[in-house]
């Protein structure tokens, strides 16, 4: 789906990579939260878009996200979400480095369970792994502060 006025921007992975740092650099664990957010408001979009397909939801927002770019390949399954490729790697880092895609993918979830949910990188891509993965559940009450802040832990 395009916007109204039909444009729309790319960005490459060192552009994505160049603004986490920037964030990074005077956010620090903060910035992780901000992109975070900035990832749930793409998954809103992809979630809304996916609703109409019913029975193929998850299918279709493995489609848009691998269209768009933000993975090469996504599989989600049940609780776990595997993804090769995503935009937001950088080979060699420390941490794990998708936030953007750990809001994403929160978002699709709630779009399909119509409720809030947590979402955790365990594996990356960027310290080595051979893939990222990420945990997904419902969030209590007592997790509110958490999603919030885009925490990447989870209970």
């Amino acid at each position: 789906m395009i916007d109204e006025d039909g444009r729309f921007v790319k960005y490459r992975r060192t552009d994505i990579i160049a603004v986490r740092r920037l964030e990074e650099s005077f956010m620090h664990d903060a910035a992780y939260g901000l992109l975070f957010r900035a990832g749930q408001a793409v998954g809103s979009r992809i979630a809304r878009n996916a609703r109409p397909y019913k029975q193929q939801y998850f299918e279709a927002a493995r489609r848009m996200l691998i269209d768009e770019g933000w993975v090469r390949d996504i599989q989600f399954q049940d609780d776990l979400v595997t993804a090769a490729a995503s935009i937001e790697t950088e080979k060699g880092a420390a941490r794990n480095s998708c936030h953007m895609l750990r809001g994403i993918v929160a978002k699709v979830y709630e779009g399909y369970f119509g409720k809030l949910m947590n979402c955790a990188e365990s594996e990356c891509e960027s310290t080595g792994r051979p893939r990222c993965v990420l945990k997904v559940s419902f969030q209590n009450n007592g997790d509110r502060t958490r999603k919030a802040n885009g925490n990447n832990a989870m209970q």
